[in-house]
This record gives C-alpha cells, sequence and structure tokens, in this order.
C-alpha cells in the first residue's frame, strides 16, 4: 500500500509542478498508509491531494519553512504544516498524522467545509479552505482522469 501511495504522492507532486523532499515524501506516504482504511474526505487520493496543497501553501514543502505569516513570526505556528509549537516541531510523520486527525475533527464539527478549522474556524476560514478544496479537487480530477 506504501508504495502506491508514494506513487500518488509523486504523481500529484508532478500535476502541481513542484519539488517536494523525500523526507515530507515519507512522512506522507507513511501517515496516509496508516490512514488508508479510513480517509476523511472519501479516497485517500482526495485527503493526499489535501495534505499536498495545505503543505505546498503553508510553507512550500519545507519542514522549516522561513516564518512569514504573524503567527509564524510570533512562533505559534511551525513545521510543515504550520501547527501550534509542538506538534510543528515534531518528527514529519506526526506532523502530518496529526494534521489528519484535524481535517478529521473537521469534519465532524464543520461537515459543510470540514477544511476550515484548519485554517481557523467554520465560518472564518471557510473561503480560504474552500478555495485550497477546490485547488485540491482539480488535483484529482488530474491524477484520476475524471
Amino acid at each position: 500500500m506504501q508504495i502506491a501511495i508514494r506513487m500518488l504522492l509523486a504523481g500529484l507532486a508532478l500535476v502541481m509542478h513542484v519539488h517536494v523532499s523525500k523526507a515530507v515524501m515519507e512522512a506522507n506516504a507513511a501517515a496516509l498508509a496508516a490512514e488508508a482504511d479510513r480517509p476523511v474526505l472519501g479516497s485517500i487520493v482526495e485527503d493526499a491531494a489535501a495534505l499536498m496543497v495545505w503543505e505546498e501553501r503553508e510553507s512550500g514543502f519545507s519542514p522549516n519553512p522561513r516564518p512569514q505569516s504573524w503567527d509564524a513570526r510570533a512562533g505559534l505556528s511551525r513545521g510543515v504544516l504550520q501547527q501550534r509549537p509542538g506538534v510543528g516541531d515534531a518528527a514529519l510523520e506526526v506532523q502530518v498524522t496529526a494534521w489528519l486527525g484535524l481535517l478529521r475533527e473537521g469534519a465532524k464539527t464543520c461537515p459543510e467545509s470540514a477544511a476550515a478549522p484548519l485554517s481557523g474556524s467554520c465560518v472564518g476560514a471557510r473561503k480560504l479552505a474552500d478555495r485550497r478544496m477546490a485547488y485540491a479537487a482539480t488535483l484529482v480530477q488530474a491524477i484520476s482522469g475524471k
């Protein structure tokens, strides 16, 4: 399963025209493989696409991005997915697993926009989350040929 997920992630990176480090790819593959039997968004492909979009937008796939946003400069968000200290300082696989857990909770609390709580709240961050999810949907279409 992990080899298929690695191929999926490589395909997404190709479609996105981005370079993703081996460390980030391996962490993504391991975390997604552990969650493969219970995808949050309906399929592992959708989960992987959303994850890749968030990593690109939050850090440019960098495990140690240069702080640019107010919360990063204040030390409130860290890591490849710009999460709170502790999680954002943890191993990459832990960061990705925690992000998938937040997405899963978001699906429960904000079923109309599961990703909104990742960037704030169900209401306040919905536009941002919906834009990112729309981009993820185009990636899913490109990968699946649908």
